[in-house]
């Protein structure tokens, strides 16, 4: 069971504006937009389609995402918050899509190995309807979700995102312990880009991810 993937930027900036995050180089030593970053780890994995999801800004992120296999939803409304998005992306998923992990745009510094970590956990534990990266007992992202929950999602509101969702469905959740900060680090202002540019050694795609942690067989375990 190969879930499928959101990345949500349809974000204002309003931290950095006028300058859009996302387009801002992880390190200052790196010309790759965050956005970019993030796209491509999850192109790293297994999961597929890939889908991100753009806002007002839609023309300069198709041009920063130029090359890479995705497609794109437009969320018209991006000042709704991330239940929009969300409700935007989901619809543009094929129908037979069995799970989607949701990511967000601006956490450029999760690994690879670390969504890979979360698509095991779910295709070995058919109990696991919701997968979810834990470090240091900070819950992150991204948020792997069985396609069980698609009208629950699709029905939330305002910017929280699925927060809420987990809370009421802990028996749904498996928690996936990780040592990878990047779960829980996001860029919110020119501030985080300056702390963290000393990170530029996690900004690396797991080329070999996918070999070590993907068996065919577990496709068939759920």
């Amino acid at each position: 069971m190969i879930p499928a993937a959101l990345i949500l930027a349809a974000g204002m900036s309003r931290r950095t504006a006028p300058m859009n995050k996302l387009l801002h180089p992880v390190s200052f030593d790196s010309r790759v937009p965050m956005l970019a970053a993030v796209v491509d780890r999850f192109l790293a994995t297994v999961a597929r389609p890939l889908v991100v999801v753009v806002g007002k800004n839609a023309d300069n992120i198709r041009d920063a995402l130029d090359g890479r296999p995705v497609s794109f939803a437009i969320n018209p409304f991006p000042e709704e918050g991330l239940s929009g998005s969300i409700r935007v992306g989901l619809a543009a998923l094929p129908a037979e899509a069995p799970a989607v992990l949701i990511g967000l745009g601006d956490m450029p510094l999760i690994s690879s190995k670390t969504i890979m970590r979360l698509i095991s956990l779910y295709q070995t534990h058919p109990e696991a309807h919701i997968v979810a990266p834990v470090y240091r007992g900070r819950r992150g992202h991204p948020v792997l979700w069985d396609r069980r929950f698609f009208p629950a999602l699709t029905a939330l509101t305002g910017d929280r995102g699925g927060r809420d969702l987990i809370n009421r469905h802990l028996g749904s959740l498996r928690l996936a312990p990780i040592e990878d900060s990047g779960v829980v680090t996001d860029f919110d202002s020119l501030d985080d880009f300056q702390q963290h540019a000393t990170f530029s050694d996690k900004i690396f795609v797991d080329t070999d991810v996918v070999k070590e942690n993907h068996d065919p067989r577990q496709e068939q375990s759920r």
